[in-house]
């Protein structure tokens, strides 16, 4: 490649809403598209057409007394009523043109009420056909299942991959990742889009040794790493 001394910025723009928006992840697709995917409290960030219209809310109202100063000056501080609505983070994939100037489409997927997204979104990667896969780390209940493997265990750590089809209208496949029995970890370090559509992820386990293994290495427990392959559809 030639060096370039002087780099030039060729676009830059902002995209968000009026809460917490966060970006985890950005690829491209061989068009040069650019993807961005993160979680999003905001509303109003879905195009038409999408997968999901609108962030999951919890809609719970909390109102508490609430003293200002009062650490730093006693009996001079000023109590009031202090009001804060809790609301969910949702997953948001938004694809943009390749010189950053269009919003192609965006979408959230959201999970089921009173649950957010405590965490992001480790990995990402988009396919030459422009499906997005995406992994989250402790995924909360309730993210949609399409030609899932596993459901939600409720009494382990959980990873949730999925894929986006390439317009964002819905989903090829949203599945749980677990070990399938009790207090079992499993943590996504990895994913990845071969060029036929199939999703692999890799990370770390620990726990009972119920983990699916279709070919093992000799000696290996497969409480030592995880290796999962996802085909094109799930």
């Amino acid at each position: 490649l030639p060096l370039v001394i002087d780099p030039v910025l060729e676009y830059s723009r902002y995209f968000g809403g009026s809460k917490a928006d966060i970006s985890y992840a950005v690829d491209l697709d061989a068009a040069g598209n650019i993807y961005v995917i993160g979680s999003s409290a905001s509303a109003g960030l879905a195009t038409p057409g999408a997968y999901g219209q609108a962030p999951g809310q919890r809609g719970e109202v909390f109102s508490y007394p609430y003293c200002f100063d009062c650490a730093e000056a006693p009996g001079q501080g000023v109590q009031v009523e202090r009001v804060e609505i809790d609301i969910t983070r949702s997953v948001l994939v938004s694809k943009f043109s390749a010189d950053g100037g269009s919003l192609i489409w965006s979408t959230y997927v959201n999970a089921a009420p009173q649950q957010n997204l405590t965490h992001g979104m480790n990995s990402a990667a988009v396919s030459d056909a422009g499906e997005v896969a995406f992994g989250i780390d402790q995924a909360p209940d309730g993210l949609p299942l399409a030609n899932d493997t596993q459901s939600f265990a409720p009494d382990e750590i959980n990873v949730y991959v999925a894929k986006l089809n390439a317009t964002g209208s819905g989903l090829v496949f949203g599945t749980y990742l677990h070990l399938g029995g009790t207090n079992g970890f499993v943590w996504l370090r990895g994913l990845d889009v071969s060029a036929t559509g199939d999703v692999a992820v890799s990370g770390m386990l620990s726990g009972n040794n119920t983990f699916p293994v279709l070919i093992g290495i000799p000696g290996q427990s497969c409480e030592m790493n995880l290796a999962e392959s996802e085909n094109s559809d799930g």
